[in-house]
């Protein structure tokens, strides 16, 4: 895991973002802080293949935020601008994860977080994000 760790510092300093590593619920992989650009990946991941996947994901939230894209998710004041775009936005980032990790290394295969099918990833998050603004 240490490999990993400074590998993924490494990559992050390319991007202008920091990466942490934190104990976290088996359901999160990570999360990414808009304005201190930093990473989050849960430490309970061990294999390189999801740990950059988890990261080149994250820092694609980051590129969006900084560059504008997908506001409605990424800037979005309330929960169901959020559920409107939310999964489009999710696959952006998927998808441009998998381009700069296949750009980084190419043998290092991608795995997708939001590969689901629309419904049920348009529940998942309508469930999330409007069950989070109802417990604030």
């Amino acid at each position: 895991m240490r490999k990993e760790i400074h590998e993924c510092r490494k990559i992050c300093r390319k991007y202008s973002a920091r990466v942490y590593f934190h104990r976290m619920s088996n359901s999160q992989a990570g999360y990414c802080d808009y304005e201190s650009s930093s990473i989050y990946i849960n430490s309970n991941f061990t294999d390189r293949n999801i740990i950059l996947s988890i990261l080149f994901h994250e820092l694609a939230h980051l590129e969006c935020y900084k560059n504008h894209k997908w506001s409605g998710y990424h800037r979005a004041k309330y929960a169901e601008e959020q559920v409107n775009c939310g999964l489009k936005a999710e696959r952006y980032c998927d998808r441009w994860a998998e381009m700069e990790l296949y750009k980084y290394d190419k043998r290092v295969k991608f795995v997708k977080s939001y590969a689901g099918s629309n419904k049920e990833l348009k529940d998942f998050l309508k469930n999330f994000f409007l069950g989070v603004q109802e417990s604030s």
